[in-house]
């Protein structure tokens, strides 16, 4: 949706309620009224604040004005501001690089209320609160015929907050998290204020500058391929290794890992000289209802054709009030697990389908995967716990959910299938 280039009373629209677009103002309609500015000079105090989408306070001081339609010179003077002028005033863009998503908009808070006059409009007088707060404005709709809701408005918000906290969460880490990176490389290539290339601690950085190929397996290759591309670095020799390479895929896991790998062929248009074992290998796949199976729809759905009738029965199956529950098989012995990357796993085979996770078939008593992976995310830390009431786990949960609330949202906002797509 774009906006259109008027003054910001137009551009921000009234009174969007945190628990979703749905909850909209009654008027959309816009008075351009206000009293005359007194010609007599008046000392002003009031406070400024600016709220992002994802809670950051972004801005919040003490100011003292004499004019009281200064709030637009204000806020261009104390912080990083972009804007836009139309024919009826200024517009706002964005404030300290508040996050700039198609979904939201900036609007004005005057004592509580929401202003109903553009930004050079506003009249200040003193001990006035003034807070700018980055909202939904999405009332057309979330991509699955409905309103964003209170949970498409968490999503967001929780993809940008990790996508801020990155760096420092994974600082004194010796795991790369490839499913976030994937996501976060998604979402920068199809137009969200995302750079992937600086997400990473200088640590992670460090490892990449120089890669001895020699100890590259199935596994380390997608994972070390997928970094060097999030980091924008020259991947000439990574194409030439990979199209040289046959890797052994009779190895435990090795399904999954050349589901990947094979995502990042495609990613990298690149084709290892053993292509035709990969085929072989993803015809004799059998899926079920369990993570492995999640896992390879991606490279199933683009190099065979595989009918996913039976698959999407079997991950029907396993839905429940808390995420995706399958049975598994360790050490002889068969037990049924449900978590975070469980779930997670089967909302990125879903979006990759194409499945509209708010439909009632993909719902267990009316609770979505979406809903149900959410509840494994800790408020207080910011992050998600692989087991309701655990510890968080920064390498499987964590950066699975986030990829999989990035491949929610690009099927949500513009039809675009889960991130190992690229």
């Amino acid at each position: 949706m774009k906006r259109s280039k008027l003054s910001l009373g137009l551009i921000l629209l009234g009174g969007l309620a945190l628990t979703g677009c749905a909850s909209t103002s009654t008027s959309t309609s816009v008075s351009w009224i206000g009293p005359t500015q007194s010609t007599a000079e008046q000392t002003i105090n009031y406070k400024l604040k600016v709220v992002d989408l994802d809670g950051e306070v972004l801005l919040n001081k003490d100011l003292t004005t004499t004019n009281n339609k200064s709030l637009f010179k204000d806020l261009n003077r104390e912080s990083k501001l972009e804007s836009d002028a139309g024919d009826l005033g200024h517009y706002i863009i964005s404030v300290n690089d508040s996050i700039k998503d198609s979904n939201y908009a900036l609007s004005i808070y005057k004592n509580g209320a929401y202003s109903q006059v553009g930004i050079d409009e506003v009249v200040l007088a003193n001990n006035d609160e003034i807070v700018i707060k980055n909202e939904c404005w999405n009332t057309v709709g979330n991509g699955f015929g409905g309103t964003m809701t209170e949970t498409d408005i968490l999503v967001d918000k929780i993809i940008y907050s990790s996508y801020k906290k990155f760096k420092e969460i994974y600082k004194d880490s010796t795991y790369i998290p490839y499913d976030a990176i994937f996501a976060y490389s998604s979402l920068e290539k199809n137009g969200y204020p995302v750079d992937s290339k600086n997400i990473f601690p200088d640590t992670i950085k460090a490892n990449y500058e120089t890669i001895d190929y020699s100890t590259l397996d199935l596994s380390s290759t997608f994972k070390t391929a997928i970094t060097l591309y999030a980091l924008e670095k020259d991947l000439t020799e990574m194409k030439q290794f990979i199209a040289n390479s046959t890797f052994d895929l009779s190895q435990p896991f090795s399904d999954t890992y050349a589901c990947y790998t094979y995502d990042v062929m495609q990613l990298l248009n690149v084709t290892a000289s053993n292509i035709a074992d990969y085929t072989a290998l993803f015809n004799n796949l059998t899926l079920g209802g369990n993570e492995t199976s999640c896992m390879c729809v991606s490279a199933l759905q683009r190099i065979v054709g595989y009918d996913f009738t039976s698959f999407k029965a079997a991950i029907k199956e396993g839905i429940t009030e808390s995420g995706f529950s399958y049975t598994m098989n360790y050490g002889g012995d068969d037990y049924t697990t449900c978590n975070a990357s469980s779930t997670a796993q089967a909302i990125i085979a879903l979006t990759e389908l194409q499945a509209n996770l708010n439909s009632d078939e993909y719902k267990a008593n009316d609770k979505s995967l979406i809903d149900a992976l959410l509840g494994y995310y800790n408020n207080e830390k910011g992050l998600f716990y692989d087991y309701e009431g655990d510890t968080y786990n920064l390498s499987y949960a964590e950066p699975q959910a986030i990829a999989a609330l990035v491949s929610y949202k690009l099927l949500r906002d513009k039809g675009l299938v889960n991130i190992y797509r690229g």
